[in-house]
């Protein structure tokens, strides 16, 4: 009968690694997700500058593509400044919790 109930107890610390596990997993997933992002603005922001760089030489590329680039990587600028912002709040608001 003791067997049984330190079996039962083996069985539930396996179960707690397996959460660990998927937490970090889901965890390490967010963190890549978002660092991915980060890497897509940057590259947008890199080609709306050559874009702009080009017209600046006088190479053959249309205003429009141009603008369209620049807004575009404005518009992820923005929205990656507001995520942030949002993190930071969410922070914040964990810091001020009493225990």
């Amino acid at each position: 009968m003791i067997d049984a109930i330190s079996s039962i107890s083996s069985i539930s610390s396996i179960n707690t690694l397996g959460a660990t596990s998927t937490a970090n997993t889901q965890t390490s997933s967010i963190t890549s997700d978002f660092n991915q992002w980060l890497v897509n603005v940057n590259n947008d922001v890199n080609v709306a500058q050559t874009s702009f760089e080009k017209l600046a030489k006088g190479e053959d590329i249309s205003v429009h593509k141009v603008m369209m680039d620049i807004e575009s990587s404005k518009m992820q600028l923005e929205l990656m400044v507001e995520v942030r912002n949002k993190l930071l709040e969410g922070y914040q608001e964990i810091l001020r919790m009493q225990l």
